[in-house]
């Protein structure tokens, strides 16, 4: 079989990578963003905008040498190109360990990895000959419409459907407390016109929380100082009768951590819905205007909440206090306050 030369193949090569860097660059911004806002349906999203283009750059790939017109002849089946990007993210992961070493280490690391990549692809185009690559594209077209199919679900289950009540009363006597998550308000948010009754309590019997010593807040009250939040809220706690049940939302989890770090008075026991891990992303943002790792994922990130804001959708403020890159660890052991997670 007839191949192209070696220099008409590095130039399909040169093109097929600024290529790539063009049309993954939304998805990379937009798994920053889920990344730095710890928002899981921003990273679902990445999914969905990067798996179509990712296969089609394999399928030219493949066939680099052969020719750089037409449709790929083959694409990578679905677990060689979900296996094939684990492989990448763990390289991403060696060169950033490896820079601290120096700049020889990533780069003499990219270097010996190049044969890896080309044995790879290599084995995706003998396979392609083979195989009958519609089935390939009926793989990867089932795949996106289950990943689609996850998220609209995942929105349903969060903002439409309403699940019955579970009880008229619960056995226990515990006092509800609600503790709703960031960017929330007294009169909205994820808790907001919660039917306690879906978790056995006693309709209307519940209070709701406050960022704001114990008046209406509103969501700029939620990104503030956690620690201080924690100092607001545990007052409020101490002054409702024991035992004390709290449920909350995603940044509730991090409150409950200060709040039992510190030795405030904390609920007895509490269910923490769909929250955050206990430690900051690995990713740094620097403030606005200055230059430094991250920057250019930062403004981004500033762009598309602006963006969400002009089309009157709820912003998020990655430079403020509580913005999970400006948050410390913080540990807590897990039996102080029994705690059950919910995602």
């Amino acid at each position: 079989e007839r191949r192209d030369p070696i220099p008409q193949v590095f130039r399909r090569a040169g093109i097929l990578c600024v290529r790539a860097a063009i049309v993954l660059f939304p998805a990379a911004a937009m798994f920053f963003i889920g990344v730095v806002t710890r928002y899981a349906p921003f990273v679902l999203f990445a999914a969905l905008l990067g798996v179509i283009p990712a296969a089609r750059l394999a399928g030219r790939a493949i066939d680099l040498d052969a020719s750089g017109e037409g449709d790929p002849r083959g694409y990578p089946g679905l677990s060689e190109l979900l296996g094939y990007g684990y492989l990448v993210a763990l390289s991403g992961a060696a060169i950033s360990i490896l820079s601290a070493r120096g700049a020889w280490a990533p780069a003499l690391f990219v270097a010996l990895m190049g044969p890896v990549h080309g044995l790879i692809f290599l084995g995706w185009r003998e396979r392609s000959r083979s195989d009958d690559p519609r089935s390939r594209r009926v793989s990867l077209s089932v795949t996106l419409v289950l990943a689609g199919a996850l998220l609209a679900n995942s929105l349903l289950d969060r903002s439409v459907r309403e699940a019955p009540p579970a009880a008229d009363r619960l056995a226990s006597s515990a006092n509800l407390v609600l503790l709703s998550g960031a960017d929330s308000a007294t009169d909205r948010g994820s808790l907001y016109g919660f039917d306690v009754r879906s978790i056995g309590f006693p309709f209307g019997e519940a209070t709701l929380l406050s960022y704001r010593d114990g008046g209406p807040y509103g969501p700029k009250d939620t990104r503030g100082d956690l620690d201080d939040s924690a100092r607001t809220i545990s007052q409020q706690v101490a002054s409702i009768d024991s035992p004390r049940f709290l449920l909350g939302h995603s940044q509730a989890s991090q409150i409950l951590d200060r709040m039992i770090a510190a030795g405030l008075p904390v609920p007895e026991v509490a269910a923490i819905l769909a929250p955050p891990v206990p430690y900051p992303p690995p990713v740094d943002v620097p403030e606005p205007g200055e230059d430094g790792a991250g920057r250019v994922g930062g403004d981004l990130s500033r762009g598309f909440s602006t963006l969400l804001d002009v089309v009157g959708l709820e912003p998020f403020d990655i430079d403020a206090p509580a913005s999970p890159t400006n948050l410390d660890r913080v540990e807590v052991p897990e039996t102080m306050v029994p705690r059950l997670s919910v995602w």
